[in-house]
């Protein structure tokens, strides 16, 4: 006998062999499958409530270092196993490379969400986590007729006033996209004609208070500036569900409840709060202004809650305490972004981090308390 021809022939492959190489492959398969689930979960929903983003992606991340790196133990041995075939090894390695794809997943997913989300003054536009205004460019298009007093401060004082009320202002010119934004939501959705009539006469407000930081800006500055055309249109649809009405409804009332009663809710107490620290009677009535019509979207924002909350239920309700619960992880951190219009507002009223975290805090625990309360009254209903 051929000895030579022996040793070509394949070896015998014990029972047990063959049942560890089938699980190592299903093994490979699910850990895999679970690790690109994870990115594209981490991939598909940015952080809707706050920096850092929401507490789903801690979890993510570790299920796929743990995933990863299980399968990376499995891929070793059943490379290693001298009685594996060819497509049982290239089902494991294919295995391992969906969990490459996975991390490379959640490295593009910090990159596209890692900017804040958080809780801003006014109704922001949102795009993709982030907060977007349109460029500025020198005119008088958008400005109103007030002129602040001046004379009295120092060079660097107007800059950075400038530089406030500038920032402010296109933050005011994209609320009025984002209620304009909002409309077709609530036309998507059924809310009744009041509630739409509401959102309109909010952002013929929001046209008004750019105008108003605008010509505060260009007075501090010295020099005319004006809201420029979008490059193009924002696309600002995001994750907005397309068929299902109580996604739809669960979406409207989690927004409503944060950029609305809480996010202008919290913009009404501080502007409020700076209109009380400024010796400018011009700034104070801007102030006091914005503050009573940012209270007023707050309601509208409360409003638009509670119709969803009743057209919606159970499901509704649920996530108006998760969203108020993914703030309330975030609550303490202050944000990050320097065109936080809030803080921008109370450099102009020289507040202090402790008056602001008060009213925060305040204004959060109102928001709760409220919360609670119509969701007694639904329950009731």
């Amino acid at each position: 006998m051929d000895l030579h021809s022996l040793d070509s022939e394949p070896r015998p492959v014990h029972p047990a062999g063959r049942a560890w190489r089938t699980w190592t492959c299903l093994a490979a398969v699910g850990l895999g499958a679970l690790s690109l689930l994870a990115g594209l979960t981490l991939l598909a929903r940015p952080p809707m409530w706050g920096n850092p983003p929401s507490e789903l992606r801690p979890a993510a991340l570790v299920g796929l270092i743990v995933g990863g790196a299980a399968l990376g133990l499995v891929a070793v041995a059943a490379l290693r196993s001298r009685g594996g075939h060819q497509a049982e090894r290239a089902v494991v390695v294919g295995a391992l490379g969906l969990s490459i794809v996975s991390f490379a997943l959640e490295a593009f997913a910090n990159f596209l969400w890692g900017t804040t989300r958080f809780v801003i003054e006014g109704r922001p536009l949102w795009r993709r986590g982030r907060a977007i205004t349109a460029p500025v460019e020198s005119g008088t298009a958008w400005q109103a007729q007030l002129r602040p007093s001046v004379h009295h401060l120092t060079e660097s004082d107007r800059a950075g006033l400038a530089t406030a009320w500038l920032t402010a202002a296109r933050y005011e010119h994209a609320s009025v996209a984002a209620f304009s934004h909002l409309s077709l939501k609530l036309q998507v959705v059924g809310a009744p004609p009041a509630l739409l009539a509401w959102t309109h006469r909010a952002a013929s407000e929001e046209v008004h208070h750019a105008e108003l930081c605008f010509a505060l800006a260009s007075a501090y500055a010295g020099r005319d500036y004006t809201a420029a055309p979008w490059p193009t249109l924002p696309d600002v649809r995001g994750s907005w569900p397309r068929s299902d009405r109580r996604d739809q409804l669960v979406r409207l009332a989690t927004e409503s409840l944060v950029d609305g009663a809480l996010g202008e809710g919290w913009a009404a107490a501080i502007a409020l709060a700076a209109a009380q620290k400024v010796t400018d009677p011009v700034v104070r009535k801007v102030l006091e202004q914005i503050a009573r019509e940012e209270a007023q979207h707050a309601e509208l924002g409360w409003a638009m809650v509670a119709w969803c909350a009743q057209s919606g239920g159970r499901s509704v309700v649920c996530a108006l305490y998760q969203a108020l619960g993914e703030v309330d992880a975030i609550r303490a951190r202050p944000a990050q972004s320097p065109h936080n219009r809030v803080d921008l507002l109370s450099t102009v009223g020289n507040m202090s981090a402790a008056d602001q975290e008060g009213l925060r805090s305040a204004t959060h625990a109102q928001v709760r308390q409220r919360l609670e309360h119509l969701t007694e009254l639904s329950t009731a209903a």
